[in-house]
């Protein structure tokens, strides 16, 4: 049986995602005061799954306008030092993207993991074995079984 475990952050806090064969096991914590959360399932019960990279941010855009602004506005000196902090932050997003994991239950249940670098591999795997179980009609050779 192989088990693979990928590791994040899901609610701000520490989460783990672990894959025992077709068996999901979610734990993460959220709330004040914490919570346990531990969800238990098998890819044949998501609806859908999809594991991203983000290598676009948002505040590069904004500080590119802002950047513009003050261009115009006749701050060149001021604009352009706005401009190397955003093309700065432009490159390090591409050279390290922010990877998550979003697992759609049945209803209205979503699992969300921002990943840690090393477990970005599995998690791409596992949507792809996700995506095929769905498109193939694949059911579950037997209940899940509880680690």
């Amino acid at each position: 049986m192989s088990r693979v475990v990928l590791a994040g952050l899901a609610y701000g806090r520490p989460a783990t995602l672990e894959i025992a064969d077709a068996t999901l096991t979610w734990r993460a914590s959220h709330g004040t005061p914490s919570q346990a959360e531990n969800v238990v399932t098998t890819i044949h019960e998501v609806r859908a799954a999809h594991a991203r990279a983000q290598r676009v941010s948002g505040s590069t855009a904004v500080l590119a306008a802002v950047g513009a602004v003050l261009l115009a506005t006749g701050h060149v000196a001021l604009a352009i030092a706005i401009w190397v902090v955003a093309v700065v932050l432009a490159v390090w997003r591409c050279a390290r993207p922010r990877h998550t994991l979003t697992l759609a239950l049945r209803g209205d249940r979503e699992l969300r993991l921002v990943l840690a670098p090393q477990s970005a591999p599995g998690a791409r795997a596992l949507a792809v074995r996700i995506t095929a179980t769905l498109a193939s009609g694949e059911g579950p050779p037997a209940p899940p079984m509880l680690p």
